[in-house]
């Protein structure tokens, strides 16, 4: 903190010309006021109007005498040039720091203008991060359309399961037609067989009546031959009997025709009957048989494909798992990216702030800068203002009195920051 303190107008000029070019630090407005004082009045301001009449070298080589208050004020100007040296040191300590802030502040610009061109303005390069997250991302893409794949074929093969399944239910509804049509075949076939002991015990009981026809028949004629040969000859114009005896053996062989032809007539139907049930049979049994085999295959090929569904499905829920496994691992890696990208932006946020901060402090640095520049230019404006006021406050000597010049100096703090 300066202030510094009223002094004389020929102090100030000897002490500004003293030091020779010097810069003064306090900005003071002078107001003089000229006051004719009689003999009797005070004259406590004789030093004044010594330093006002008095002339020194430093200022152009001017010669004067001194009087006994000229002795005074060249006491008080030699107090005033050390005072004004010391000024003259602040000011220059002032200036060397306005020097090193204006350096600083070149160089916080030019900082600033690096940080703008190569931070701001560019974004966050993920260059190094999808160089890692590419190669994942395939690996992933694989995986999936190798899950779509295998999904693919499982549908595929449940399809052919179901479409064999069907295939399976057909067949076992027609070995099950099968099956009642040979139940059948044997209900009839049972059938015939009692038809067929039926008709024997018919043709047995047949072969019975002919036996005992015949039995009756040759002792009816053994008895009509008794009878015969006891009778007496008669001959009587008659006409001439019939042959019961050819008569009987053609109705003998009329029957013995009939049941023959019957017989093959019966044999041939049964035989008929028994061929086209055997080929019937046959034809069953060979289709019963054909549709066993391809049951047999198909029943193979259903545990084939159950074997394969099941193999299709632990390959699924491996490759389920795996996939499981390379989400969590690429989520914690994620996690880990994301983190780091919050660090960088915590980074990047810690950097803006503080950029803000410097540019509040450059913002402060310049107006202090600024301050000190006006501050100059109001010393540099004082110091002329000072010469010339100087320079007209030569004091005249009268014989009705003397002048004398009263100053006024306002004193402004200054800060050095």
């Amino acid at each position: 903190m300066l202030r510094p303190s009223a002094m004389s107008v020929g102090g100030l000029q000897g002490g500004l010309r003293g030091v020779g070019g010097g810069q003064m630090v306090s900005r003071s407005s002078f107001t003089s006021s000229s006051q004719r004082y009689g003999a009797g009045r005070n004259l406590g301001m004789s030093s004044f109007g010594g330093l006002a009449g008095g002339s020194f070298g430093g200022s152009g080589g001017r010669s004067a005498s001194m009087s006994q208050s000229g002795m005074s004020g060249c006491v008080l100007i030699g107090n005033e040039k050390e005072t004004m040296i010391k000024l003259n040191d602040r000011l220059c300590t002032y200036l060397q720091k306005v020097k090193e802030m204006e350096e600083a502040n070149n160089k916080l610009e030019l900082q600033l203008k690096q940080f703008h061109v190569g931070k701001a303005l560019s974004g966050i390069d993920y260059a190094a991060y999808d160089a890692v997250i590419k190669p994942l991302r395939e690996e992933i893409l694989a995986l999936h359309l190798g899950n779509a794949r295998l999904a693919l074929d499982l549908d595929n093969a449940t399809l052919a399961a179901k479409d064999f399944t069907t295939k399976y239910e057909n067949e076992l509804c027609i070995k099950q037609s099968v099956e009642c049509d040979i139940a059948d075949l044997k209900a009839l076939k049972e059938e015939y067989i009692m038809n067929y002991s039926i008709l024997e015990g018919d043709i047995a009981a047949a072969n019975e009546d002919l036996a005992n026809l015949k039995k009756n028949h040759e002792e009816e004629m053994a008895e009509l031959r008794k009878q015969v040969t006891g009778t007496v000859t008669v001959d009587v114009s008659a006409e001439a009997s019939t042959d019961i005896t050819k008569q009987l053996t053609e109705m003998r062989e009329n029957y013995n025709a009939l049941c023959k032809k019957n017989q093959s007539e019966l044999d041939n139907w049964y035989k008929l009957q028994v061929e086209t049930q055997t080929k019937q049979t046959v034809e069953v049994s060979e289709a019963a048989k054909a549709s066993s085999l391809e049951i047999k295959e198909l029943h193979r090929q259903l545990q084939s494909l159950e074997a394969e569904y099941n193999s299709l499905l632990s390959g699924n829920a491996f490759l389920e798992a795996n996939i499981q496994n390379i989400n969590d691992t690429y989520c914690g890696k994620l996690e880990n990216l994301k983190m780091t990208v919050s660090r960088l932006e915590m980074e990047l946020t810690n950097l803006r702030s503080e950029l803000e901060q410097k540019v509040k402090d450059y913002g402060a640095l310049l107006n202090i800068k600024m301050r000190l520049e006006a501050e100059i230019e109001n010393y540099k404006k004082l110091l002329d203002g000072s010469a010339v006021c100087l320079s007209g406050s030569d004091s005249k000597e009268t014989s009705g009195g003397t002048t004398a010049t009263t100053i006024r100096t306002e004193t402004r703090t200054v800060t050095s920051y």
